[in-house]
């Protein structure tokens, strides 16, 4: 994956001379326009076409490529809609969702289902989101479980992530600029008006899904910014289910009744945390409780993701070579984290400042209050970065750690004479998990760049050997 060229000095290329790094080379996390990838279990590479409403799809390690077929909204006027700014495959490999933002007008979300042939995927589904209310995040909770190896290596089944589904097949869930929580099968409806009011309207602007091991709940973080207020027209779609994520105490812009109105607008400093409870029975409510927000401290929010640490071992798995041992499979659960990544443009006369926090979840036994959640959130660690700017954050292949990369602030030319032309422009480390420091037993690598791109994203492989 590869978006803006790296600054470079003007001028033939002389003895000595070096690169740049600017703040303009960082549209991709600042303005938040990163270009969508997947890889899935059945070795098919998932991007989005540059400056077109489609989806292309290469089939690893050979050469072969071809279109996913677009719904009827975006055959009948291609213009009108945006590149795809989400792609997600499900755990199974056999559905795909894709979200288009519209030029000026709703945008369209389309579901399909694999065929017969790895290349044959078929439109099953769309739905229309009002503008303000696009799609910022995705996830899927399914029974399926994966096979992992432990440190011995001898494999065992994981628990299925998230809460229990009554079918087999997958269910997807939904996060909106509008604070709304969409899945594809649920029945109950709960009406909320858009936030606004005095100062704007508050608009999701990164959001991410946690699903804990054998969980009954999951976890959405949400970070939001304040807009002029505008008016939210409903789609002229069939919309999915929704529900309205339930904010505890949002910041009033009105608190302050000597601030103008246009000082208030801007990304909030806050990332709102709130538990959901789908119940797959028909009739009984679903419920969203709030917990306590965030405050990192930092500015620009340009990475949110959870990080789901698998449990050592199953409960009650029994797999070939690896004894039983209740007591552990009963202490063990694994662990959920959230990660964030900030970038501080400061006043924008310099490479911004990088900073990471880790924040660490866990949900105490017993039944939930009406009154607030079982989870309890805790800071675990911050890192602060300035002699090089945060590219990108992934799940690492390690248990305990996760992967980072980094851009280098500035760095040699290649010489004229030199027969490679690659450019060293950061490096990708592996970061322990949960001091954030890096990890011993694993070495940095070095991120390249071979004409005007630099690598801002990354996608591991299903068998966890290889990353474009």
């Amino acid at each position: 994956m590869h978006e803006r060229a790296i600054s470079m000095s003007k001028g033939k290329a002389r003895e000595g001379s070096t690169w740049q790094l600017g703040w303009w080379d960082l549209c991709h996390s600042t303005e938040g326009v990163r270009r969508p990838l997947e890889w899935t279990k059945s070795s098919i590479i998932f991007t989005a076409h540059p400056n077109q409403p489609l989806i292309l799809a290469r089939h690893f390690p050979s050469s072969r490529q071809f279109l996913i077929p677009s719904p009827a909204a975006i055959v009948s006027s291609p213009a009108s809609y945006e590149p795809p700014t989400i792609i997600s495959v499900s755990q199974t490999d056999d559905w795909l969702f894709a979200y288009f933002p519209g030029r000026g007008r709703d945008g369209v979300g389309c579901l399909w289902k694999k065929g017969a042939q790895v290349d044959s995927w078929i439109v099953k589904e769309s739905w229309g989101f009002a503008i303000g209310a696009g799609v910022v995040t995705t996830a899927w909770t399914c029974a399926h479980r994966e096979w992992v190896m432990s440190d011995t290596g001898t494999t065992y089944h994981l628990p299925p992530r998230g809460p229990f589904t009554p079918s087999s097949g997958p269910r997807l869930l939904l996060v909106t600029q509008s604070h709304q929580l969409h899945s594809s099968d649920t029945r109950i409806q709960i009406d909320s008006d858009t936030i606004g009011g005095p100062g704007g309207e508050r608009v999701c602007i990164k959001a991410a899904i946690g699903l804990g091991y054998s969980e009954s709940s999951i976890l959405v973080a949400m970070r939001s910014q304040l807009l002029p207020s505008r008016s939210v027209n409903h789609s002229s779609f069939t919309s999915m289910e929704f529900l309205s994520l339930d904010m505890s105490n949002p910041s009033t812009p009105s608190e302050n009744v000597f601030t103008t109105e246009w000082e208030l607008w801007g990304e909030e400093p806050t990332i709102h945390v709130c538990e959901v409870q789908l119940d797959p029975r028909e009739g009984i409510p679903i419920v969203t409780r709030p917990l306590s927000p965030l405050s990192p401290g930092s500015t620009h929010l340009a990475e949110l993701s959870f990080f789901c640490q698998p449990p050592l071992r199953s409960p009650g798995s029994n797999s070939k070579g690896m004894k039983k041992d209740s007591k552990e499979a009963s202490i063990d659960k694994g662990g959920l984290y959230l990660i964030a990544g900030f970038l501080d443009p400061g006043d924008y006369t310099s490479v911004p400042k990088s900073e990471i926090a880790l924040f660490s979840f866990v949900k105490k036994d017993g039944p939930s209050s009406s009154n607030g959640s079982n989870w309890t959130c805790r800071l675990e660690a911050k890192r602060i970065v300035e002699t090089k700017v945060l590219g990108f954050l992934a799940p690492s292949l390690s248990r305990n750690s996760l992967l980072a990369g980094f851009l280098d602030i500035s760095g040699p030319l290649p010489h004229r004479k030199q027969r490679t032309k690659e450019v060293v422009i950061g490096s990708i480390e592996v970061l322990k998990l949960p001091d954030l420091s890096n990890h011993e037993g694993w070495e940095s690598t070095n991120g390249h760049k071979r004409g005007g791109d630099e690598c801002i994203c990354v996608a591991i492989s299903p068998n966890g050997t290889l990353s474009p």
